[in-house]
Parts: C-alpha cells; sequence; structure tokens
C-alpha cells in the first residue's frame, strides 16, 4: 500500500531579540515646548543603542601656501555637529510600535527656526548639554514590524560645544563696615564693589550672562587670571530705577534694557567689551555706582563650555 506522506508546517521562528540599551550613559531630549522625553528607559518601549557624532567637533581649516613649500594655518574654527540616535522601539503589535514612533516624533521633530531642542548626556558625575535640531530619519513607520523596530535620527548641533548645568554668583549691597577690620573692603554707601573668585571647570572660554538690578547709574566689570585682565564699563542712556533690570551678554555682545530695547551703545568700548570667563579659577571685580541697599543686585550666569560631554 502506497504511503502518504503529509507535508507539516514549519516551525515560526522566533522573533527577534532587539539590540540591548547604551550602556553606562542616560540620554534625556528636551521638545521647544519643554517636554523632557527619556531616550535610554526601556520601561517606555524605547531607548537609544548607539550615538555617533560624540568626539571632538569637526574644523574648518582655512590655510595659505608657504614659499619655502608646505602651508600655513591661518584660521580655524568650529563646525556644526551632527548626532545619530539609534533608536529602538518595541511593541506587542505594528500599532503599538507606530504609536510609540508617533511619540518621538511629537518631541523630537517639533524643532523649528531660533526654537531647538536640547540633547541631554549624563554619566555617573556629570551631566552636559547641546542645543539641537531635527535632521532627518523619522521619515519610516513600523508597518508589519515584528517585537520591535529600530532606526537612525539625526541632530543638526549649530554650536559643536556642550555645556554643563549653569553657575550662578551674585553681589549685593553691603552697609559700610570699620575700614580697620580685617578681611573686609570698606564700601561707600552708594555702590558695590567686590571681587569674588570664579571657577569654570569646562574645556573652552563660557560666555556669561549678567543681570543688573537697579538703581544703577554705571557698572565695571573685571576678570583677571594671572597675567590674564579685561574688563568693560557699561553706562544705561538713563539711571537703572528699582526693580529694574539691565542685561549683558558676552556672545553676542549685547546689552539689553528693562523693556528690551538695545542699548550696546551703552559699553564704553575705550575700557573693553564683554569679556568670556577661562577655564580654570579668575577673580571677577564688580563696581556698580548708585546702589541702593537692600535693592541693588548684580548677578553673573553662565555654563562651561566642553568639546566632549
Amino acid at each position: 500500500m502506497p504511503v502518504v506522506l503529509q507535508r507539516l508546517p514549519a516551525p515560526e521562528a522566533p522573533a527577534p531579540a532587539p539590540p540591548s540599551p547604551l550602556p553606562g550613559a542616560v540620554v534625556t531630549w528636551t521638545s521647544p515646548g519643554g517636554v523632557t522625553v527619556p531616550l535610554t528607559d526601556p520601561s517606555l518601549g524605547w531607548w537609544v543603542r548607539t550615538i555617533e557624532g560624540l568626539g571632538s567637533a569637526p574644523r574648518s581649516l582655512t590655510i595659505a601656501p608657504r614659499a619655502q613649500g608646505g602651508v600655513r594655518l591661518r584660521h580655524q574654527r568650529l563646525d556644526v555637529r551632527r548626532i545619530i540616535l539609534g533608536i529602538v522601539v518595541v511593541g506587542a503589535t505594528p500599532a503599538e510600535i507606530d504609536d510609540r514612533w508617533r511619540h518621538i516624533e511629537a518631541a523630537i521633530a517639533s524643532t523649528d527656526v531660533d526654537r531647538p531642542g536640547v540633547l541631554t548626556v549624563a554619566y555617573p558625575g556629570r551631566r552636559r548639554h547641546i542645543d539641537a535640531y531635527y535632521e532627518s530619519g523619522l521619515d519610516r513607520r513600523a508597518e508589519g514590524a515584528v517585537g520591535y523596530d529600530a532606526d537612525a535620527v539625526t541632530l543638526m548641533c549649530p554650536d559643536p560645544l556642550w555645556r554643563a548645568d549653569p553657575i550662578v554668583i551674585e553681589w549685593t549691597h553691603e552697609e559700610p563696615v570699620d575700614f580697620f577690620a580685617d578681611d573686609y573692603p570698606a564700601l561707600s554707601s552708594s555702590a558695590i564693589a567686590g571681587a569674588r573668585e570664579v571657577h569654570s571647570p569646562g574645556d573652552v572660554p563660557a560666555m556669561p550672562t549678567t543681570y543688573i538690578t537697579g538703581p544703577v547709574t554705571q557698572l565695571t566689570a573685571a576678570i583677571d587670571q594671572g597675567a590674564w585682565h579685561r574688563q568693560y564699563t557699561v553706562t544705561p542712556p538713563s539711571p537703572l530705577g528699582v526693580g529694574e533690570t539691565m542685561t549683558i551678554t558676552a556672545d553676542p555682545i549685547a546689552v539689553i534694557g528693562p523693556g528690551g530695547e538695545l542699548w550696546t551703545e551703552a559699553i564704553d568700548w575705550s575700557t573693553g567689551r564683554p569679556w568670556p570667563i577661562p577655564p580654570g579659577r579668575a577673580t571677577v571685580t564688580i563696581t556698580a555706582t548708585g546702589a541702593v541697599p537692600g535693592a541693588t543686585q548684580v548677578r553673573m550666569v553662565w555654563a562651561p563650555r566642553y568639546r566632549v560631554p
């Protein structure tokens, strides 16, 4: 009797396991609207498995030929940084994977002109931030994906340097003290004057923003690091009143009045220009005339900057 052979169904291949999350780092994205999305928390159903572009930023070099051969470096500047995030999204169904991609896209792709997001990369003992714009990579959908889907998302960073959390120092009016007392300067009743040691732990100079709350008629700010000395003087077009705040930025150099007026002409360019804070320790001296006890305040804010996170 002939034997009838039946074709047995092939066993289903198990779904491939998704790639592991990035080890060692905690990565988050903050949208221009202030929504923070964790990118290394597998419990959310997605995570970053790789990051490219965290090294030193590329540079453009300007060279000139030398008469005896070779070239001479004339100038160099940092170029734009591009960071590529390898993102994995998991889900029980293609629809769940697609919904999670949509959630990520809503946060990352919401950048626009003058509205960057912030990528934060944290390691044990340090945390670094960089402004970034979505460039490409969120153009796929997980139609038919089983188990997980992966994509590479490219972010463009116009300033390729990373920054740490801000540092803030303040100067406030102090009452006069005995001129002969140890370790205390004599201060007049109409001025803030004082030196502070500051420490910027970054790799490159930081660009501070200084807020001066009146009453103030003039401000002089100086910084010293060994033989290196810089200072500038700003005299507002009209004295700052109580509660009015003038803002001085070092990059770009600008003076902004209480109502948003551009007061850059208030800088006495013969005395210098708003300066950066170099890496390491330095001494910053602030002198504000026309100060009133309990009202006048000078606050300086800067974020240390780094070549790599």
